[in-house]
C-alpha cells in the first residue's frame, strides 16, 4: 500500500486561470413538425391526458375533450462546452512499506539510502500533474437546470439576430440564465485551489457558448363536462408530449437583449464566478470552426 503526504514547501494556492472564449452565438431550430401535424398529435392525447382514474371509471370520449391550440413557441437553452487544461507539479513524500526482516535498518534506490521506520521507508519525489477536462452542457435558459444533450439536425439551425426575434405568429420563452453562469457551471471544481509547487499551464477554452431557441407547439386540453384541464407541449423537433401543470405557463418575452444575455467582458470576467479562489483572466477570443449552420 502507498501513502501519500504533502512536502513541507509553500503551495500556490491561487494560480491564475486563463480564459480563451469562443465567439459567442445565437441560433433558432426551425419545426420539423407543422402546426397541423402537432393539432393532431396532440389530440391523440385526449385519452391519456386527465390520469388513471379517468380511465378507470369515466373516461372521456374524444367528442368530449377539445384541443386548445396555444400557439408555437420557442424555449431557449444553452449549448456550451469547455476544455480545462492545469499542469503542474508538486513534491511529493511516499511512504511503502517494507516486509523485510526486522532487522533491515535501511533500503537503497539509485544510489540514495532510505532508513526503515516503523517498517515504512519515505521517499520524496516531484508529481508531475495534469487536470485535463473536457465538458459537453446544456442549460434550460429559462430554470437553469441541465438537461439532455440535444441532436439537432445543422439543416434546421440557423443564426439570429435577438432584436428582430421571435418571428411572427410565434412567442419565445424570456431566458432568465446569463452566460456569466453557464461559465460558472463550466469551470465548476476547476476554480478551486491546487496545491503546488510550479505550474505550467492553467486555461479553459470555452469553444462554445450558444444560446440556441427550439420549438415547441403549446395546447391545452379541456374536458368541459368535468370543468377539467390539461396543459401540454409538444417538442416541435421529436413530436414528444410533456403534460405541465395546468394553468402554469412560463414567462413569454418580446425583447431580447444581447447584451444582457451574454454578459461576459474583461471587467465583468472575476465576477463570473463569485468567491472563486483562483483569478480568472480573459486572454484572447478563441478561433472556433462552427459546424453547417451551429
Amino acid at each position: 500500500m502507498v501513502q501519500t503526504g504533502f512536502s513541507a514547501r509553500l503551495r500556490q494556492s491561487a494560480p491564475r486561470l486563463d480564459i480563451a472564449l469562443a465567439e459567442q452565438g445565437t441560433f433558432v431550430v426551425a419545426p420539423a413538425i407543422s402546426p397541423e401535424e402537432a393539432r393532431g398529435r396532440a389530440a391523440t392525447y385526449k385519452g391519456s391526458a386527465f390520469g388513471a382514474l379517468a380511465q378507470l371509471f369515466s373516461k372521456p370520449k374524444a367528442d368530449d375533450v377539445t384541443v386548445e391550440s396555444r400557439g408555437l413557441r420557442y424555449e431557449p437553452v444553452w449549448h456550451a462546452t469547455c476544455h480545462v487544461r492545469i499542469v503542474y507539479d508538486r513534491r511529493e513524500t511516499y511512504r511503502f512499506p517494507v516486509k523485510t526482516p526486522d532487522h533491515v535498518a535501511s533500503v537503497e534506490f539509485g544510489g540514495t539510502s532510505y532508513p526503515v521506520e516503523g517498517g515504512t521507508i519515505a521517499v520524496t519525489g516531484i508529481a508531475h500533474c495534469v487536470r485535463d477536462r473536457r465538458q459537453d452542457l446544456w442549460i434550460d435558459a429559462a430554470t437553469g437546470e441541465t438537461v439532455p444533450a440535444r441532436t439537432l439536425d445543422p439543416t434546421k439551425v440557423s443564426p439570429i439576430d435577438l432584436a428582430n426575434f421571435p418571428p411572427p405568429g410565434a412567442e419565445v420563452v424570456e431566458p432568465t440564465v446569463r452566460a456569466s453562469a453557464v461559465v460558472r457551471q463550466l469551470l465548476g471544481g476547476d476554480t478551486a485551489p491546487i496545491e503546488a509547487d510550479t505550474l505550467s499551464e492553467s486555461r479553459a477554452d470555452v469553444e462554445r457558448l450558444d444560446l440556441c431557441f427550439r420549438p415547441v407547439y403549446a395546447f391545452t386540453l379541456k374536458w368541459a363536462a368535468k370543468g377539467k384541464s390539461v396543459d401540454i407541449v409538444l417538442d416541435g423537433l421529436s413530436g414528444e408530449i410533456t403534460q405541465v401543470k395546468a394553468g402554469i405557463h412560463p414567462v413569454l418575452g418580446r425583447l431580447l437583449n444581447k447584451d444582457t444575455l451574454f454578459d461576459i467582458g474583461s471587467e465583468t470576467l472575476n465576477l463570473v464566478v463569485p468567491g472563486a479562489a483562483i483569478p480568472l483572466r480573459l486572454v484572447e477570443a478563441l478561433a472556433r470552426k462552427r459546424e453547417a449552420g451551429h
